[in-house]
Parts: structure tokens; C-alpha cells; sequence
């Protein structure tokens, strides 16, 4: 492989895609889409990129025509072209985006479906696409700081699933250079939010965002493994759960999955399940049964770490939590499958009313 980016022109014209395959067969009509992205007519641009999506990342699998499409998609990233508007061939997705965001989308799509199984290395089409990320790459950091938000987002997104790959982690500093400013003082703050998480996820300092005046910010920078130590960066944990609803909407398009990494590092970094039962009773009250695996499962989990013996009389914070738990009817559907799962995998009773009698 070469160590720079082919041209879109070099791709079309010198890529055998007559021996390469995509999902419907062979990829001898590959190319005709792939030129067709820059085509002048919306639909056009929509249908080919329908198309390319279906074909060559078809349910996550990736075929030997996906790598030298995810070069051609690299190169035309900086053609005035992709700065035009693109709608998705997909009906739920109404976002009207420029073109470049959609191929950032794509690319990260593509990066994370050949990052499965790194030590994977009989797959061919699977190592064609990780031998390609790092000219990929090379093509998503200019992005980064975009003026368009639609594709700053993309190129983050895209830039933090390639940097996952293990022969790429020397180039994190690069992009944790131009996501810094974003997290110290950005004006958006989901933009701060995620660019806080990449760098804490990435090793790099955060521990001067612990003093943001934004609980949101604080709170993604205590998830920082590298704070796990921190006294500081624990209390912000336990302060965004003692009021997770207000947590919840810190970043909507995060919704669930922030409580849950909340949750978790919690979970972690507390000695003891009594220190956690203010902030347990709080989550109890948002989740329901069925993010029993994300939020309130793992606390049940804290707060019985051995399962319950018949005999053992439950402690006071052990007995407040069930007894919470009991009380809400949103674990106690006739569908409410994971709530009597949970309860059986640590010996608790899974009928209601014999966990409210438990409790008594």
C-alpha cells in the first residue's frame, strides 16, 4: 500500500473491481456508485450512497470491495462537492446533513465493523479494511474542527472508532490536540461532553475539568479511568447520581447509555454499597425493568456481591433498597422479565409482594 491517499480518479480507474465482491455479488457496479456521490442531483447522490451503504457494509460484514470504497470516500472528503446537502436514502432518518457528514458516518461504520477481533488475521477483506485506517485517518482529522457542526461531529466520531485500533494509538495526541480546546471551551455542550470523554478515554489530563462549572463536563471527566483514584472525581460521580434525571438530560443523545457509564465507575470506585444507597435510590426511581444490565442491575449486584443466604438478615441499606424497588410498578409488569431474572440470580425473591414482605 502506498503512504499516500490515492486519488478518486486513481481509485475508479485502477481498482480491479471485477475481482472483488460486495454483498449482492460482484462489485463491477461499485465504481458507477462511487462517482455517482458527487453527482449534481440530491437523489442521485442519496441512491448511490444507498446503494455503496447496503452493499458494502451489509449487517456489519465487510466484503473485498469495502476497503478501496473506503479509500475513494477518504479522498473525495475534500472536494467542494461533499459540502453539499445530502438527505438519507434511509426514511427514518429525516437529518439533512452535507454529504461529507454521511461519508464520516460511513467510514466510522467501517472502522468499527473491522475492529472486532483484532487478533483476527484470516480474514481478508477484514485485514484489507484495517490496513487502510490509517490513510483514512489521515483523511478524518482535518475535520475535527469543521465549522459545520453536522461534520464535526462525524469526524469526531469517526476519528475515535480508527483510533481504537492498536497500531494507531501514536497518532492519538494529534487528535487530543484539537479536541482539548473544544473540551476546556467550547460553546456546545455536547461537542464539550464528547470531546471530554474521548480524552479521558484516550489517558490524556482532564482533572483541571473537575473544576468546569458545568456539572456535565465534571461528571465526564470523572468517568476518566485515570480518576478512578481521585476522591474529587468520585464525588462528582455520586453528585450526578443523586439526581440522574437531571443527569439524563445532560446530553439527550446520550440518553441511558451516560447513566449507565455513570453508574458503573460508581459501582467501581465505592467501597461499600451503603455509601452508594442515596445515589441507588435515585437511579431506581428513573430505571425501569428493563435497564436492569445498565443501571439498577449492577447496584443490586453491589449491594449482594455474594447473592443472599435464606438466613442472613438483610443490613439497612440492603432492605431500603428492595423495599424501593418493590414499590415502583415499573419493575413489576406482567412483561417484566429482567426484574424476577435479576432478583433469582441473587436468591431474592422474584414475587412482589414476598420482596415488599422481605423488606418488612
Amino acid at each position: 500500500m502506498t503512504s499516500a491517499l490515492p486519488t478518486p480518479l486513481d481509485l475508479l480507474e485502477n481498482t480491479p473491481w471485477y475481482d472483488l465482491e460486495h454483498a449482492y455479488g460482484e462489485a463491477d457496479d461499485t465504481p458507477r456508485y462511487l462517482y455517482r456521490l458527487l453527482h449534481d442531483d440530491p437523489g442521485e447522490r442519496s441512491e448511490a450512497f444507498g446503494r455503496i451503504d447496503s452493499s458494502l457494509i451489509h449487517q456489519g460484514y465487510l466484503y473485498s470491495a469495502t476497503a478501496p470504497a473506503a479509500l475513494y470516500m477518504a479522498a473525495i472528503l475534500d472536494d467542494p462537492r461533499a459540502g453539499e446537502d445530502f438527505v438519507s436514502p434511509y426514511p427514518w432518518d429525516g437529518r439533512t446533513r452535507p454529504l461529507r457528514a454521511a461519508l464520516l458516518n460511513w467510514l466510522r461504520a467501517m472502522a468499527r465493523s473491522c475492529a472486532y477481533d483484532e487478533d483476527d488475521t484470516e480474514d481478508e477483506d477484514i485485514v484489507a479494511c484495517r490496513e487502510v485506517r490509517p490513510l483514512v485517518l489521515d483523511a478524518v482529522l482535518p475535520w475535527l474542527d469543521d465549522p459545520q457542526p453536522a461534520v464535526r461531529s462525524a469526524a469526531v466520531d469517526a476519528a475515535a472508532e480508527l483510533l481504537r485500533a492498536p497500531d494507531l494509538a501514536h497518532r492519538v495526541p494529534e487528535a487530543a490536540a484539537t479536541l482539548r480546546p473544544v473540551a476546556e471551551a467550547g460553546e456546545d455542550r455536547d461537542e464539550r461532553g464528547t470531546a471530554t470523554l474521548l480524552l479521558g478515554t484516550w489517558g490524556e489530563d482532564v482533572s483541571a475539568l473537575l473544576a468546569d462549572a458545568d456539572p456535565a463536563i465534571r461528571a465526564c471527566a470523572a468517568l476518566a479511568p485515570a480518576q478512578a483514584g481521585n476522591p474529587t472525581a468520585t464525588a462528582e460521580l455520586l453528585a450526578a447520581l443523586t439526581r440522574p434525571w437531571a443527569a439524563d438530560d445532560w446530553f439527550p443523545s446520550l440518553h441511558g447509555w451516560f447513566r449507565a457509564r455513570l453508574v458503573a465507575a460508581a459501582v467501581e470506585r465505592v467501597a461499600t454499597f451503603e455509601e452508594l444507597l442515596p445515589q441507588a435510590l435515585a437511579v431506581l426511581k428513573v430505571a425501569c425493568d428493563s435497564t436492569a444490565e445498565d443501571d439498577w442491575g449492577p447496584l443490586l449486584r453491589k449491594a449482594f456481591p455474594d447473592g443472599r443466604r435464606s438466613d442472613d438478615p438483610l443490613t439497612d441499606a440492603q432492605r431500603r433498597f428492595l423495599r424501593t424497588l418493590a414499590g415502583h410498578d415499573d419493575y413489576w409488569s406482567a412483561s417484566s422479565h429482567e426484574t424476577r431474572e435479576w432478583l433469582r440470580s441473587f436468591a431474592l425473591p422474584t414475587d412482589r409482594e414476598a420482596l415488599a414482605a422481605l423488606t418488612s
